[in-house]
């Protein structure tokens, strides 16, 4: 009876103790999606149909949005619905976070530079 209560006793701190870690993980991560960053200029990327999570995350990392794509990855999995992203180019201006990058992606927003196109008639000068 007594070698049951303390295997009971070890069970219960090993549950508590990793609970603690895993709230403790958890608040770091969503502080980490939290941060945001400050650009010195827009940063515009594409993003294609398909691929999976890794391939945006280091695409992301190497435009320098994000400073861990495998943490990206992680709070996309936990808090965010990676098959829901859109395709697309997308462009980012400061400040930017984590958690603003997926949103955006979430939301479709992607980027649409505006061209112009006017027609110069023949023998028209400017003075």
């Amino acid at each position: 009876m007594r070698c049951l209560l303390r295997t009971l006793l070890v069970l219960l701190l090993t549950t508590i103790i990793t609970a603690a870690l895993l709230y403790a993980a958890a608040a770091k991560l969503q502080g980490w999606s939290r941060a945001e960053r400050v650009l010195a200029e827009p940063i515009i990327i594409e993003f294609p149909r398909g691929p999976r999570l890794r391939a945006p995350s280091r695409r992301l990392s190497e435009a320098g949005l994000i400073d861990h794509p495998l943490l990206f990855e992680v709070w996309v999995k936990l808090y965010s619905s990676y098959a829901r992203f859109q395709a697309g180019t997308y462009r980012f201006i400061a400040p930017v976070s984590p958690r603003k990058i997926a949103r955006r992606m979430l939301a479709g927003k992607v980027y649409r530079p505006v061209v112009l196109r006017f027609t110069i008639p023949e023998g028209f000068t400017y003075k």
